[in-house]
């Protein structure tokens, strides 16, 4: 991984996204940055302007997959392997329904996405940017302000207007 944007190294190898979760679990203070919002994965948050959501590990793991191939549509399949570990079409529900939960986390419609793209009948492909942020980079929303306090002056100023 880099401190900019790329892949995943492993992403050619053929370990299982939910060993690789494990792996990426263990390094203190990995994050991503998905489009505007700020990916802990340690922590298992998504944060966002208006606020954090929470996942459960098998979402991050999922998450994690769609970043390791990012552009590249999963299939069904391919992300029951690698983040389950089962085959079989009997699972796909598990899928759409950790799929919901990302796209409700990441403010995602799948009408217009513009971060987890359906493909129907073959699967999801991550069409957001994506960059790694190192571990000391302080959380930042680049499209975001932080509201500005007024200072001394101005708070007297309205404070005497307010008891008038």
């Amino acid at each position: 991984m880099n401190g900019d944007s790329g892949t995943f190294p492993a992403a050619q190898t053929t370990i299982p996204g939910r060993q690789l979760f494990e792996e990426l679990r263990l390094r203190p203070g990995l994050r991503l940055q998905i489009g505007d919002h700020l990916v802990d994965v340690g922590a298992l948050r998504i944060a966002t302007r208006q606020g954090t959501a929470r996942l459960i590990a098998k979402d991050m793991t999922l998450l994690i997959e769609l970043v390791r191939h990012r552009g590249e549509t999963m299939s069904h399949a391919h992300l029951l392997r690698q983040v389950w570990g089962k085959d079989g079409e009997s699972h796909h529900i598990s899928i759409r329904v950790a799929i919901a939960k990302l796209r409700r986390a990441l403010g995602d419609a799948r009408s217009a996405p513009r971060y987890i793209e359906t493909i129907p009948c073959v699967g999801y492909r991550l069409i957001a940017p994506v960059m790694f942020l190192p571990a000391d980079d302080p959380p930042r929303f680049p499209s975001i302000r932080k509201p500005r306090l007024p200072g001394p002056a101005i708070a007297a100023g309205l404070s005497a207007g307010a008891g008038a």
